[in-house]
């Protein structure tokens, strides 16, 4: 989370492919790659963004009634009981690691999901 590896134009960049896709993948209703790219924000310190909030929102509201994420059933025909490992772990991992990071702060710095309001629309 310390790490700094980019300029302020690649930030620049990054700030704005982020907030696209991220904003793309929560209408596509796809937990997985939003988790992914909620990662990337948090990872890039991005957490006062709306998207990101929405984001944490939107993951929050996707789990599954078993506690897993994503949907993945129209897959079984295919690969069987391998959708459970093959697709279910992965995004299950994926978003808890990045619900789990939101919760990591440094100091005196808030947690990103400390004024996290569940009522607010996702954009």
């Amino acid at each position: 989370l310390g790490a700094d590896f980019f300029d302020n134009e690649e930030r620049k960049y990054l700030l704005a492919t982020l907030e696209r896709f991220t904003k793309h993948f929560i209408r596509a209703d796809d937990p997985d790659i939003t988790a992914e790219l909620l990662l990337c924000l948090r990872y890039l310190n991005f957490t006062d963004l709306q998207v990101y909030r929405n984001g944490l929102r939107y993951l929050l509201h996707s789990q599954n009634q078993n506690g897993t994420w994503g949907n993945y059933d129209h897959l079984r025909d295919d690969y069987y009981e391998f959708v459970d490992q093959g697709f279910y772990l992965h995004t299950t991992g994926v978003a808890l690691d990045a619900l789990i990071l939101a919760f990591v702060f440094a100091g005196d710095q808030p947690s990103p999901v400390t004024n996290l309001i569940y009522h607010e629309n996702i954009d």
